[in-house]
């Protein structure tokens, strides 16, 4: 039987119906022998297992793509139009 948290930890990953890190779409959720996964349009994966806080599988690429925007405008700014 499934402990309150676990229980929880379950139902805030079923209900996301988008990636929590770009808002992308959910493909599709799985579930087998006490875990519950969720596969997101961006190719995201999250995770939970009895007894064990929600974790990423595969992370969402989203928020790597915003960083890296960022470091070149840096570039940018500090002079370098290459």
């Amino acid at each position: 039987m499934m402990d309150t948290l676990s229980e929880s930890r379950l139902n805030v990953l079923r209900d996301l119906s988008n990636c929590p890190a770009c808002g992308a779409k959910v493909n599709a959720h799985g579930a087998d022998a006490g875990r519950f996964s969720v596969l997101f349009a961006c190719t995201a994966i999250l995770d939970v297992a009895e007894g064990k806080p929600i974790s990423v599988l595969h992370p969402c690429p989203k928020p790597s793509y915003v960083a890296i925007a960022a470091l070149n405008r840096q570039a940018e700014q500090a002079g370098g139009n290459a």
